[in-house]
């Protein structure tokens, strides 16, 4: 199953990317480079549920809606802090963010999302909690206190 679905996928992101949909050859060869591609992966067995999470492909776009609002968000306070340091300052801090999250696909991916989020970036991921380092108090408050982490722990239990 996880062959089939990492073959799908190769395809679908060799199409989007080249853009080749009329030449021939170009399909072709498209085609024989992911099947080429599958079975090396499929080889070396790489191929498993973490490698290739198929199981969160469902619950990943309504989280990337959420997190591309959250980063929005903190690009407008990032903005706000450059162009107004007297009021809340540039005074990095880091401290620990408790994740409640078992999977480890999951975890990647809030620690992903907590570096992408502008102001912020995970510095060290352990079992139950993170390591962020912040540019200031208030935005390692917000992703103390925010909606991240809860939407991570939604993505591990729908």
């Amino acid at each position: 199953m996880y062959l089939i679905s990492l073959l799908a996928t190769l395809v679908i992101y060799w199409l989007v990317l080249s853009g080749f949909f009329d030449n021939g050859l170009l399909l072709s060869l498209g085609a024989v480079s992911c099947v080429i591609t599958a079975w090396l992966c499929h080889r070396m067995r790489l191929i498993d549920g973490e490698s290739h999470p198929h199981h969160l492909a469902w619950r990943l776009p309504p989280y990337w809606l959420k997190l591309s609002v959250e980063t929005l968000r903190s690009n407008w306070s990032v903005i706000r802090v450059i162009l107004n340091p007297s009021s809340r300052g540039i005074a990095p801090v880091t401290g620990h963010v408790p994740t409640p999250v078992g999977d480890d696909v999951v975890r990647a991916t809030l620690a992903n999302a907590i570096t992408l989020t502008p102001g912020t970036l995970t510095l060290n991921v352990e079992d139950d909690r993170m390591l962020i380092h912040a540019l200031n108090q208030d935005m390692l408050d917000d992703i103390r206190q925010g909606q991240m982490v809860p939407w991570a722990s939604q993505l591990e239990k729908s």
